[in-house]
Formats: C-alpha cells, structure tokens, sequence
C-alpha cells in the first residue's frame, strides 16, 4: 500500500524515498519491477508531482531505481550501483541465482555440459579443453620428499614456486619480483578474497569494470563490501566515467584487468595504462591488477608494461597459472608490498585456510620443465589461430548482425548483437541449440552481448558456431517483430 503521513514533522519528499527504499529492501518490489507514474503516484500519496520528481532525483542518486525514458521507473535490477540500505537487504536475499533467471539459466548450462553430449559446442567454460595444456613431465618423487618440502615451506609460499614464477615474470614480461613480495594463493579468487579481507572493511567502496567476471563473484558482497561499476569500451575501463565514480562515491580500490580483459577481450595501451595509474594516484585509490590471461599475448601484439611496473607501491599484482596448467592445478599468486601481504597472511591463518605444499611443486615442476617455454608459446600460436578462423567467418557471414573486438590475447570473443533489443527471457532461445555460450546479463546490466571461449572450439566447431549464430539472429527478429517461425 502507498501510504504517507501528512502530519509527520519528516518532509513528505523524505518520507516517499524511505517507503520506495522499504518496499525495496523487504521485497514487496522486486528487482526490475516497474512503480507507478509520477503523476500516478502523486495521486495516490496526494502530493504534488514536484515532490515526488524531488523523491524519485535522490532514489536513482543512490541507485535504488532507474529512470527510463519512454519505459518508466524501476526498481533497479542490476548489482553494480552503489546499496546504501540500513538492515537487512532483503533484496540482495532475491537476487541469489536459485531465485532468478540467471540461477536457472546458469543451471541449465550446467546440465548440458554434464550430458556429456559430443555435439555440443562448449563456448561457455572458462578454461582450457585439456588437448591445449602443455604436456609437461613430473619427475619421480616420494611421499616422504613431499612432506620433508612442507615442513620447511615459508608463509609466503613454497620458495621454489616463487624462485619460477620470479624468472617466468622477468622472461616474459622484463619485469623483476622480489621474492619476499611474492605470496602464493590457491588461484586468482582467493587472492581477492585475502585483499578484500585484509584491506577493506564492511561498508567500503570499490571500483569494478563492467562487464566483468567480478559481476558474478559473492565475495564483494559477503564481505559487506559495496560495488560501483565502470563501463568497459573497445579500449578498456572508460577514465572519464572512472573520475565521476572518484568524485561521487569515496572509492577505497580498483579492481581492474586491463590485459584481455574478462568478458570483452579489449586491452589498455601504454597511454591509457598511465593515465589510469596517474588518475588512481590523484584520488589515492589503491589498484588490483587482475593479470590471470597475461601470459596468452598473441604474436606481433605490441608489449606493454603491467601497471605494477607504472607503480609498484600503489598497485597490487595478481597472477595466475591456472589459465595455462588447467585447473586442477589451483595456483595464483600476489605481488604487493610486505607489509600488504603480511596482513594477507594473517587473513589466511584466521580463517584457517591451508596452503598444500603438493600443487606447488607439481606447479614448479612444470615450469622448470625444459620444453615448457616451447609449449607455452604451441598454445599461443593454436589459440591465435582458431581466433582468426572465428573473426574471418563473423566478418564474413555476420557482420551486419554483430559487432565485436578483436583480441589480441586470451581466449576470449565479446560479440554484441546489434538489433533487436534482447530480455532476458530471450537467451532461451539459445537453450534449445548445441551451441552454449556467456550471455552478458551473467556478467553484467547488458543484455545483449555473450562471450564465446574460442579456445574450445575446433575448426569445425568454428563453422557450426556462425551457422547456429546466424539462425539465433533469425529467430530472435521473428520474436521481436511477432512472427512465429515453424522449422
């Protein structure tokens, strides 16, 4: 019920944000859900529409709603802007994927993959298919070797893990860790579970690209650390909009990849790289750079610094080896100052988290495996390869339906459909084809867009995948323009 009280000494414009906010937070509105009209609202409250047009300016302030125009005003159905409720947020309960269509299309991708079925393309997993990770050869080893290197494993990390990834970070990227500020995690996310746990406290704000794969990740969330997103173009995290989140919100940390960037591929040049370093330094914000496709750099793609290298005391460096060795073997890594990776040290104890000694040394075998440089450099050239036979058959057969970038590393594509205006609802077209891919509303607000894992795809696959596009196209303008297809 919309209900106010006009003889409350609280001015009647506080007393609609509050009701909107309650209705909000207890879920009797739901995300995405449409409110009443200026004028309609008015009517019902008896107010005049200036109050409630002075109302409804502080809920999209605070991102509770969204202002569309032509469609109206909703509650706001996306994770990124900025929750200021008090209490308990109800509508944070409402958005859990068991709860929504995200949760059941994620669910139904799940099962398809577990069928096992050969001729479905699988474009939506995030790593490599096993045939693509290098061969690599474990010398013999005993038990009581494995448990001797534990007993005298550092709290950083296994030294000769570290000693590697020291060498491979100079060999690859000329750049030099020192040893006592490398701490080796169990995979990239748990490297940003120990920072947000050392470093941020609940209430914080951090910055975060969108789309991006942290969309997805509850860790932000469960650690009552408060997201503002910042839009990803062909260039990577737009910098103007970056300095209004500065101005608007007291932004504690960036989190950004700026090589190969998950979902869309796009990487920043040298210019931007200095002018985001430069800009998190005026506003004194802390950056976390997300590096886990670095090492997947296609041929005659120009080098560039990694933002640690721009500035080293401002900017925490996380590595990955998964996106190489497969994921089985969980190893990430953090480059950060000391006295930064002491506090991350202590979140680890507290809460109990171990650090096996075995994934390391089967990681530090691989490395220093002779042939390992060779391989490495096997799979970038079969991941560029299989890159180009996709972006020559878009080009060719679906140019005028999609827009995308070309990457220049990773193994990642970000195609955007270009018409029509897609919901939600719609992605269950491709439900019902072999051909399983990210949509963009896993990742993001975007609705429109999915990201294909090229690196899973054969050449044949490569041909079916354009094929299966081009009839999605067909059926989504017959949904959109109410023309009922029959195959």
């Amino acid at each position: 019920m919309w209900q106010i009280d006009h003889k409350s000494q609280q001015s009647l414009y506080q007393q609609i944000v509050q009701l909107v906010e309650s209705k909000a937070t207890t879920g009797e509105l739901l995300p995405g859900e449409k409110l009443p009209s200026e004028r309609e609202l008015a009517k019902k409250l008896k107010v005049n529409r200036s109050t409630i047009v002075r109302a409804f300016d502080e809920l999209a302030s605070r991102g509770i709603i969204i202002r569309k125009r032509g469609s109206g005003t909703i509650i706001n159905d996306g994770e990124w802007d900025i929750q200021i409720f008090e209490g308990i947020n109800w509508r944070h309960y409402l958005q859990k994927e068991t709860l929504s269509t995200e949760g059941t299309f994620r669910e139904e991708i799940y099962s398809r993959l577990a069928e096992k079925n050969n001729h479905v393309i699988d474009g939506y997993s995030s790593e490599l298919p096993i045939e693509l990770i290098p061969e690599l050869k474990i010398p013999s080893m005993n038990w009581r070797d494995i448990l001797e290197e534990d007993l005298h494993q550092e709290n950083l990390g296994y030294i000769e893990l570290r000693k590697s990834l020291q060498h491979l970070m100079a060999q690859e990227f000329s750049y030099q860790m020192l040893l006592d500020e490398i701490l080796i995690t169990e995979g990239a996310q748990q490297a940003i579970f120990y920072i947000i746990h050392a470093l941020l406290k609940k209430d914080d704000i951090v910055a975060i690209e969108t789309p991006s794969f942290f969309y997805s990740l509850p860790v932000f969330s469960n650690a009552g650390v408060k997201t503002v997103g910042v839009p990803v173009d062909r260039e990577g995290i737009q910098l103007k909009v970056l300095e209004k989140k500065f101005q608007q919100f007291p932004v504690k940390m960036l989190f950004v990849n700026p090589s190969y960037q998950n979902p869309t591929g796009t990487s920043l040049t040298l210019e931007k790289r200095k002018e985001l370093v430069a800009l998190c330094k005026k506003y004194q914000v802390a950056i976390v750079e997300d590096d886990v496709f670095g090492f997947l750099k296609f041929s005659g793609t120009k080098s560039v610094p990694r933002l640690k290298e721009l500035s080293e005391e401002n900017v925490i460096y996380i590595g990955s080896l998964t996106k190489i060795l497969g994921s089985t073997i969980q190893i990430g890594w953090v480059n950060a100052p000391k006295r930064v990776l002491e506090q991350m040290i202590k979140v680890r104890e507290r809460w109990e988290f171990s650090l096996s000694i075995f994934p390391q040394m089967l990681a530090t075998m691989g490395l220093k495996d002779q042939s390992f440089t060779t391989q490495l450099s096997h799979l970038r050239d079969v991941l560029e390869k299989r890159k180009k036979l996709l972006v020559s058959l878009l080009t060719k057969e679906l140019s005028e339906e999609f827009s995308f970038y070309v990457p220049e590393g990773g193994y990642y594509i970000w195609l955007t459909l270009l018409q029509p205006e897609l919901s939600t609802s719609d992605w269950k077209a491709l439900l019902e084809t072999e051909l399983l891919v990210m949509p963009s509303f896993l990742l993001g607000k975007d609705k429109q867009s999915m990201r294909i894992n090229y690196a899973r795809l054969s050449e044949e696959d490569c041909y079916r995948v354009v094929e299966i596009l081009k009839q999605l196209c067909v059926t989504w303008r017959s949904k959109n323009e109410g023309v009922i297809t029959i195959k």
